[in-house]
């Protein structure tokens, strides 16, 4: 049997076993409530981030589409840009190819009111100076004035214009051979030849205008300016070749019922223009 201090001890370290129990178990209550809690508040986290990175992703797809439209634009102006340059340097050449017509033409007014000139001929062994005329016709054919007109809106066009609407570009700068008109938008040839043509419209977002060229009542070519709501400002150009006889009538015209309206000011102008190439 065990002595009296013996039971003291035993019991002593019972009890203390008791009070080890019951605290482990009250550390492992606490740590779960914890451990729930915050696995809670990281699942919200985690749901708060997939919804961030979903948004994100959606926005990458816009930018994307945006970026994809402004390289088509981009490309589009550049190519604009190509036939414009073409188009300028054929006029060039032609401009100095006339040049050169008005210097030889020169010449020949010089040599055709030139006296008499001698032209010295052999017969047999002696020489004879025989004073010869040489007939020379000089032109008097007139230089004629050059046939270029430019001309645009000075202010944005009333909205949703109708179909087959002529569009008169008010404003001209330029109008050598008073071809153009503008209080009604027509180009009147002023005498035959080959005529270069090339419009701008420029229209702002949810903006859809279509236009055409028309030469005495035909068309000869079209264009379409197609603003989406998150496009901006956007702009189209037109370019035509046509043989006119003088009295032709060319214009720009509304092809179907257009959606907004033709932008021009400072910012961006809307221009209607041609010249007499040959």
């Amino acid at each position: 049997m065990a002595s009296p201090p013996s039971r003291l001890i035993l019991h002593t370290g019972w009890l203390t076993g008791c009070l080890l129990v019951f605290c482990t178990s009250a550390e492992i209550n606490i740590s779960t409530d914890e451990f729930a809690a915050w696995k809670a508040e990281i699942e919200d986290q985690i749901l708060i981030l997939q919804k961030e990175n979903m948004e994100i992703r959606e926005t990458n797809k816009i930018l994307s589409t945006k970026v994809g439209r402004l390289e088509d634009k981009v490309i589009e102006m550049e190519a604009d840009r190509n036939r414009m340059s073409e188009i300028i340097e054929c006029q060039n050449e032609e401009l100095r190819n006339l040049h050169k017509k008005d210097d030889n033409r020169n010449e020949l007014k010089k040599e055709g009111t030139d006296p008499i000139l001698l032209e010295r001929r052999t017969d047999g062994n002696r020489n004879e100076g025989r004073k010869v005329q040489r007939i020379i016709q000089g032109t008097s054919e007139p230089r004629q004035e050059p046939v270029i007109f430019h001309s645009y809106l000075s202010s944005n066009s009333p909205p949703n214009l109708s179909t087959h609407h002529v569009i008169t570009f008010d404003a001209i700068p330029i109008n050598k051979g008073n071809g153009y008109h503008h209080d009604n938008g027509i180009f009147e040839a002023p005498r035959p030849g080959t005529y270069v043509f090339f419009w701008t419209i420029y229209t702002h977002p949810r903006g859809y205008i279509p236009t055409e060229l028309v030469a005495n009542g035909n068309v000869i070519s079209s264009g379409v300016t197609d603003s989406h709501a998150d496009d901006g400002l956007q702009s189209a150009t037109g370019v035509a070749i046509a043989d006119l006889v003088a009295g032709d009538h060319v214009y720009v015209r509304i092809r179907h019922t257009a959606i907004n309206y033709i932008f021009s000011n400072a910012e961006g102008r809307s221009t209607f223009s041609g010249w007499l190439l040959h």
